[in-house]
């Protein structure tokens, strides 16, 4: 019965064991690759679009950079139940965006979250869909994430108005109206 009984807490102890590397392994896997942050600068459109008046050229170009700021100034920090988004950083392919989402889940497990977006125009706001989430290449349900809008503003009572948004590879091209009268 001794030997039996000792084999039995062996067999637990190895097990457990095994079962502790597996988890280590798993969240060191899932961890980010690098550490972003949710930090952004304030994008002033309304002295963009005046110097683009001055220059006279009613088109704007927003860079990545540019996208990043205005992703990061109206994205939500809580994605999901006791998921909260620590950082990220978004990369332009035409219609397209590409985001490396570092998050934390019970302020325990760190991970990379991989999204991608379809971008589309709905005026006032560029309108970002889910198209695919995975985790280091495990795919997750895309109800994880909501759609995300992120406004153009300009500034009230301004003669200037948004003719057209085209995306193109690393910026958005936004084309500019000009309504001398109301």
């Amino acid at each position: 019965m001794g030997r039996w009984l000792r084999r039995l807490i062996v067999t637990l102890l190895v097990l457990i064991v095994v079962a502790g590397g597996a988890c280590w392994w798993f969240i060191s896997y899932i961890s980010p690759d690098e550490k972003l942050d949710m930090s952004y600068q304030s994008i002033d459109m309304g002295e963009k679009i005046m110097d683009m008046i001055g220059r006279r050229k009613l088109e704007l170009v927003l860079t990545e950079a540019d996208v990043n700021n205005l992703i990061k100034m109206n994205m939500k920090r809580e994605l999901a139940d006791n998921i909260v988004l620590d950082g990220a950083k978004f990369e332009l392919e035409q219609d397209a965006l590409h985001a490396v989402l570092n998050v934390n889940y019970h302020n325990l497990v760190p991970a990379q979250i991989d999204v991608d977006y379809r971008l589309e125009w709905k005026q006032p706001n560029i309108v970002l869909y889910p198209q695919a989430i995975a985790v280091k290449g495990i795919d997750l349900p895309l109800s994880m994430l909501e759609v995300v809008e992120a406004p153009i503003q300009l500034p009230a009572g301004n003669r200037v108005k948004i003719e057209n948004v085209a995306f193109g590879p690393q910026e958005i091209r936004v084309k500019f109206k000009l309504q001398l009268f109301s």
